[in-house]
Formats: C-alpha cells, structure tokens, sequence
C-alpha cells in the first residue's frame, strides 16, 4: 500500500506566506515545517523529510543549489518548486503523482514558465 508525503518542509523568503503554507499543510494531516533560512541544506537534512518544498521567492541559483544539495543527502526526497498563488494545488497533484511510486524529482506544473511566475 502506498503512503502519501506526509514529513514536509517548506523553504521561502516571506514569513507571512510561509506561516500560511505551514498552517495549512499541517490542518491537511501534515507534519509541516517552514524555514527562511538561506542555507536550509546546511541546517537541516532531506532524510528527515518526504517533501521538500522551495518557494517562488527563491533566486535560480539557491534553488538549483538545494535541488543538487537535498537529492545527494536523500535520493528518494520529493524536491518541488512552488509559488505562493498556487503552492497547495501543486503539493497535492505532486503528492498524488507520487502515490504507489519512490518519491523523486517532481516539476508539478512543467509547462509553466518558472520566470513569469517568480515574483
């Protein structure tokens, strides 16, 4: 039987966005956590982790860093861009994607242009 993503970080630059997302995973059934933290990869570690989430306020270069950083510490972590707007609508059909697979890379919206969408 398959188990849905349920240990959840979240990774963004806004506190007030990050309250909410955290709040609400964690109203869904979740064990959500939220950092601001600029070097996330260093604090904490992708093994204690299903999802990992990184938000839309994080530049390219940070975000392709934690991408590389969080796969090495744990190859099965689920590792997902989101942005603030849509962020619940993309952990939920990440985590249905993932429902009787190993958790892996996932790009929940991979027609969307990440550039148009970062604000």
């Amino acid at each position: 039987m398959a188990t849905r993503a349920t240990r959840i970080l979240v990774i963004g630059k806004r506190a007030d966005v990050l309250e909410r997302s955290v709040a609400a995973l964690n109203k869904q059934g979740h064990s959500a956590v939220g950092t601001l933290s600029a070097s996330p990869d260093t604090e904490l570690h992708a093994g204690d982790f299903d999802l990992i989430t990184i938000g839309g306020g994080v530049d390219a270069a940070t975000r392709a860093r934690l991408h590389a950083r969080f796969k090495e510490q744990n190859k099965d972590v689920m590792v997902l861009d989101v942005y603030a707007p849509i962020a619940s609508q993309q952990i939920a059909r990440a985590l249905r994607r993932s429902s009787g697979s190993p958790l892996g890379l996932v790009d929940a919206w991979p027609g969307v242009n990440r550039l148009q969408c970062e604000t």
